[in-house]
């Protein structure tokens, strides 16, 4: 009989990154390219201000801004699973309001907000190594999601950059690729996929995520 173990949450907010002009950073962490349907891209419509959310789609909820929620990622089985990351876990957050058609861009690494874009000169960031986060049997991995999510344009300088949204309260699904190995992970090829519903609202929420077949 194992004992489940639990392992210091991963928060998938954004990482920081030091942007100096392109004239003065050669590289830094995490590349900036942009894959549709990896949770980097575009994004589908959460619903935010001004946007009504389809009844089927609304969650009790106290009025005020959302908080974010953690997925446990769960092994209850017998043998190692591993997940896909790059510059981050990887994963997608799709909403209901959409029909859950889009996912939502959570990540924004290598990335300046569009309204504090340099005026010359964009950032440039080395590509991100494709590696395997194993989650060893009855392990816990927790990570945390802040509710934020961005889409893309182009700065005044012609530069890449984001405007950050809060997700209103609503109904939400998260799909993540598990894979069988190590090898399978880093080359993202034969994913299980794992899909579970919740519910993001005005408290913070924990979203228990099985990863065992």
């Amino acid at each position: 009989m194992h004992s489940p173990r639990r392992r210091n949450p991963l928060f998938l907010a954004s990482l920081a990154l030091a942007a100096l002009p392109i004239s003065l950073l050669a590289a830094a962490g995490c590349g900036s390219s942009v894959n549709p349907g990896d949770g980097d891209g575009e994004g589908g419509g959460a619903g935010g201000p001004g946007e009504e959310i389809p009844p089927e789609c609304r969650v009790e909820a106290e009025p005020g801004l959302t908080y974010g929620v953690t997925f446990n990622f769960e092994n209850g089985g017998d043998s190692p699973v591993y997940l896909w990351e790059d510059c981050n876990l990887r994963y997608e957050i799709s909403a209901c309001a959409d029909g859950y058609s889009e996912p939502l861009a959570v990540h924004a690494s290598c990335s300046l907000e569009c309204t504090n874009a340099p005026s010359q000169g964009c950032i440039a960031c080395a590509p991100c190594l494709q590696s395997a986060e194993v989650v060893q049997p009855q392990e816990t991995v927790p990570v945390g999601w802040s509710g934020k999510h961005f889409r893309f344009g182009t700065s005044s300088a012609g530069c890449s950059c984001h405007d950050t949204f809060t997700a209103p309260a609503a109904r939400y699904r998260l799909r993540i690729p598990v894979f069988a190995s190590a090898e399978d992970a880093e080359a993202n090829v034969s994913p299980r996929w794992v899909s579970v519903d919740f519910e993001l609202g005005t408290r913070n929420v924990v979203v228990p995520v099985p990863l065992a077949p």
